[in-house]
C-alpha cells in the first residue's frame, strides 16, 4: 500500500534544468515493474538530486549510482552504491560528462530512513523517440546484427545462395551442412564399398570327416562328449566379421542423414521456390543407399548409443562421416554479442549511430548487392559453435565490393589534418578544420581510382536542430557549421587521379555529399536536400520503413562514379 507523501520522514526531489519532480509515492513493499505511477525523467539532460533526511544514516539507492565519482558516492556493507542526505543537490548527469547516461526504462528507487526501508520507481523516457521506438531501437539492433552474422556466416561457407529459401531454420542449417560436406562423405562410401574394417575371428562347424582340415582342444571336446557321431567333426574355421563399432556407428550415421533429408523434403514438397533443395535432398539420399547395396551392411546391428569408437577420429574415411553426423546433429551457430554492447546500450545517441551504421551495411550489402569483403563483423569466425559479435569501436572500417567499384564505410573515424598523413586506400582526404570526425565516411574507389566521399552523421535530435538556413547565423543550429566543415574543408591529392589533369582536379572537393541522418516519424518528406550546400537530410527511423536509406545511397554512389 502506498504512503501518503506528509507521512514520509524525507524529501527526495530529482530536478532537470528548471523543472523540480518530487517522488512522493513510496510503498514499504518491494518495487515492482507494474507501479509506474512514479516520477518520470528525461534522457540526456542535466539531472540533479536532493535527497534531504533527518536520519544522518539514511541512505538513498538507485541503479547507476555506482557510475558515480568515487568522492560523491559511498558503498555499503553489501557492495552497493548509495548516497547520503545533505543540502545540496547531487549531479547526476551531465550532457558533457560521460557517466551515468540512465537509459530508457523503469529504475527501483529505496530510501532506508530510521530503520525502515521506502520503495519506488522512476522511468527515464528517451528525449527524441517514444519509449517503444527506443526499444524497437535497442531489439532490431540486436536481432539485425545476429542476423547479419549469421548471413555473413553462411556466405564464408559459400553458402548464402539458399539464405533466404523459406526452410525453417533447423531444417536449413542442416541441408547446407549436409550439402557442404557430402562430397567428402561420398568419397568415403565408395572406399568403404570394397575395403570396410573387418576382423577375422574363429567360429566353430560340423564337417564330415574327410573335410576336417585342422582340429584343436574344442574338436577333441566336443568328440568326446558326442562319441555317438563318428561321421563329423567340430573344428574350427575362419570367418570375416563386419559388425565392428565403427561399421554399427556408418549404419546409425546413413539412417540419421536420412531421416533428415526426408524431413527437407516433406517441407520442400510442393513450395515452388524449394523445388531445386527438395530435388538435391532427394539425389543425396539417394546417394547414400549405396552403401546398402554390399554384402555386408546387413550384418552389421544397429547400435545403442555407445562411446565413439577411436577408429572414427583416427580413419580419414569413418572420420568424414563422423563429422557429417557431429555438424548435423549440433544445434545451429550461436551469435551472441560481445559484452562491450551492454555498456553501449547505456547512451540511446550512441545506439542510434550503431543503428544507422547497421542500416548501411545492411543497405549495401542485402539491397544493393555489395560483398561484404572485411572489416567489423565480417572477420570474425564461430569457435565452438559460438559467433561473438565484436562492438563497434572507433575507427572501424568495413570494405565491400562488387566487380571493379570498392566502397570504404568507415565509422567515428579521424580525418588526417594533413596532407603528408594522407595513406591510401584507408584515408584518401585530409581536412584543414577541426571537425575531423564524421560518424560514417564512405569512400568510393572504381578500378582503384578514388572517386570521392560522402559524409554521414547520425543526429539523435530534431531535423530543426540540425539544419535551418532560414535563420540568422548567429541564430543556427550549432551541427550546421559541423555538417558544412565536412563537406567544404576537406582535400585530396588524390581524387580522379589518371582520369582528369592535376590542374582541373586540384578544384573539385572530394565530398560530394553531407548527410545528416535523424530519428523522427512527424512525417513530410523523408529525404530533404540542400542543392546549395550539398547537405542531405535523411530520416530513419527504428520500426519504420527505412527503404529510402538505400535507395539515396545507391544514388549517392552513381553520382560519385559517373564522375568522369
Amino acid at each position: 500500500m502506498a504512503i501518503p507523501s506528509d507521512q514520509l520522514c524525507f524529501r527526495l526531489t530529482f530536478a532537470q534544468h528548471t523543472q523540480t519532480m518530487p517522488v512522493s509515492v513510496f510503498r514499504e513493499s518491494e518495487w515492482l515493474e507494474e507501479d509506474q505511477h512514479g516520477t518520470t525523467i528525461t534522457e540526456n539532460v542535466d539531472l540533479a538530486v536532493l535527497f534531504q533526511c533527518d536520519d544522518p544514516q539514511a541512505r538513498f539507492y538507485m541503479s547507476g549510482l555506482e557510475l558515480l565519482p568515487a568522492d560523491v558516492v559511498k558503498i555499503d556493507e553489501w557492495g552497493m552504491a548509495y548516497l547520503s542526505p545533505g543540502l545540496e543537490p547531487y549531479e547526476l548527469f551531465k550532457p558533457t560528462g560521460d557517466y551515468y547516461p540512465l537509459i530508457p526504462g523503469f529504475y527501483p528507487v529505496i530510501v532506508v530512513a530510521f530503520g525502515v526501508r521506502y520503495h519506488s520507481s522512476i522511468q527515464v523516457l528517451p528525449k527524441q523517440m517514444t519509449l517503444e521506438q527506443w526499444q524497437i531501437m535497442r531489439d532490431e539492433l540486436e536481432q539485425e546484427l545476429r542476423g547479419l552474422a549469421q548471413d555473413t556466416l553462411r556466405k564464408k561457407l559459400g553458402l548464402d545462395h539458399f539464405a533466404k529459401r523459406n526452410l525453417p531454420p533447423e531444417q536449413l542449417q542442416r541441408f547446407l551442412v549436409i550439402q557442404k560436406r557430402f562430397p567428402s562423405v561420398m568419397a568415403a562410401l565408395h572406399d568403404l564399398l570394397d575395403k570396410s574394417n573387418f576382423r577375422i575371428r574363429k567360429a566353430y562347424q560340423m564337417r564330415p570327416l574327410e573335410r576336417a582340415k585342422s582340429i584343436d582342444e574344442v574338436t577333441v571336446r566336443h568328440r568326446l562328449s558326442h562319441p555317438e557321431n563318428r561321421q563329423s567333426l567340430k573344428v574350427p574355421t575362419r570367418e570375416v566379421e563386419y559388425d565392428l563399432p565403427e561399421n554399427q556407428w556408418v549404419r546409425r550415421i546413413l539412417h540419421v542423414v536420412s531421416g533428415y533429408l526426408d524431413e527437407i523434403m516433406e517441407m520442400a514438397d510442393g513450395q515452388a521456390d524449394l523445388t531445386e533443395i527438395h530435388e538435391e535432398a532427394r539425389k543425396m539420399k539417394h546417394s547414400l543407399q549405396l552403401l546398402r547395396t554390399t554384402a555386408w551392411f546387413d550384418e552389421v546391428s544397429f547400435p545403442r548409443m555407445t562411446a565413439v569408437p577411436p577408429v572414427l577420429m583416427y580413419d580419414p574415411r569413418y572420420r568424414s562421416l563422423y563429422q557429417l553426423f557431429r555438424d548435423v546433429q549440433a544445434d545451429q551457430t550461436e551469435v551472441t554479442l560481445d559484452i562491450s554492447y551492454v555498456r553501449q546500450w547505456k547512451r540511446t545517441d550512441l545506439l542510434y549511430e550503431m543503428w544507422g551504421f547497421l542500416q548501411l551495411c545492411k543497405a549495401l550489402s542485402n539491397t544493393l548487392g555489395y560483398e561484404a569483403v572485411s572489416g567489423w563483423l565480417f572477420d570474425v569466425q564461430a569457435t565452438d559453435g559460438i559467433l561473438s559479435v565484436p562492438t563497434l569501436p572507433p575507427e572501424t572500417q568495413v570494405v565491400f565490393a562488387s566487380g571493379d567499384v570498392r566502397l570504404q564505410l568507415s565509422y567515428d573515424a579521424t580525418i588526417p589534418s594533413r596532407r603528408e598523413e594522407i595513406r591510401l586506400p584507408n584515408t584518401p582526404l585530409y581536412t584543414v578544420d577541426i571537425h575531423n570526425r564524421p560518424d560514417g565516411r564512405l569512400d568510393v574507389y572504381k578500378a582503384d581510382v578514388y572517386m570521392g566521399s560522402m559524409m554521414i552523421d547520425f543526429k539523435y535530435r530534431p531535423k530543426y536542430w540540425i539544419w535551418d538556413v532560414s535563420k540568422r547565423i548567429t541564430m543556427r543550429p550549432a551541427s550546421m557549421g559541423q555538417l558544412l566543415s565536412y563537406g567544404h574543408s576537406c582535400m585530396s591529392p588524390h581524387l580522379l587521379e589518371g582520369q582528369l589533369p592535376e590542374s582541373l582536379r586540384g578544384r573539385l572537393q572530394p565530398v560530394l555529399e553531407v548527410w545528416a541522418i535523424y530519428p523522427s516519424d512527424w512525417g513530410g518528406d523523408p529525404v530533404q536536400f540542400d542543392d546549395e550546400y550539398r547537405v542531405r537530410l535523411i530520416r530513419a527511423t527504428p520500426g519504420g520503413d527505412n527503404a529510402h536509406v538505400a535507395e539515396e545511397l545507391k544514388m549517392g554512389i552513381a553520382r560519385m562514379l559517373q564522375q568522369v
